[in-house]
């Protein structure tokens, strides 16, 4: 069974998955909520064991809004992760899957599901993280998404190589 949810994906434009978890998913955004929470706590009542001058209040303030903003940042950013772009194609869906696979034996990606709905495949790479590549199948074409995948320390919100990826599969399906 598929943790895909199709028919939402294709409507929304968006990866949709069953049973995702929000932990895993989202752990570096709750972590920067709970700095936040943390910073904003110590600006609010001002201190823990010490006494804090005017200096060491701008500073948690500025701080706090630092990590407000980038935790906005990553929240943009994973909802961008989970975008599909549509890469459509003259041909039948049987060539496009074969064409895929022909692609991910050449670049080496490791096969994780392939059937008539939808394919996804996983790469190895050395700087982060490898990539998670998902493409469901339509009738006129594919809707693809390019992300890291995610290990025990979460997914990253930000996705490297992405581009060249999706570039790829336009040249090859």
């Amino acid at each position: 069974m598929s943790n895909i949810n199709l028919t939402a994906s294709k409507e929304t434009g968006y990866l949709v998955e069953r049973g995702e978890s929000k932990l895993l998913e989202y752990v570096l955004m709750y972590a920067l909520i709970a700095i936040a929470f943390v910073l904003g706590v110590k600006v609010y009542v001002g201190e823990f064991k010490y006494e804090t001058g005017p200096t060491e209040k701008t500073l948690f303030i500025v701080l706090f809004v630092l990590v407000l903003l980038l935790t906005a940042l990553s929240l943009y950013q994973i909802k961008l992760t989970k975008k599909l772009i549509f890469i459509g194609y003259t041909h039948t869906k049987e060539e496009a899957r074969k064409a895929l696979r022909n692609l991910a034996k050449e670049q080496r990606w490791k096969i994780n599901y392939d059937n008539q709905e939808y394919f996804k495949a996983f790469t190895k790479s050395g700087v982060v993280a490898g990539k998670e590549i998902t493409i469901i199948y339509a009738t006129n074409g594919v809707y693809t998404n390019v992300r890291l995948e995610y290990g025990l320390r979460g997914r990253f919100p930000f996705t490297f190589g992405k581009r060249e990826t999706l570039e790829l599969l336009k040249k090859r399906i």
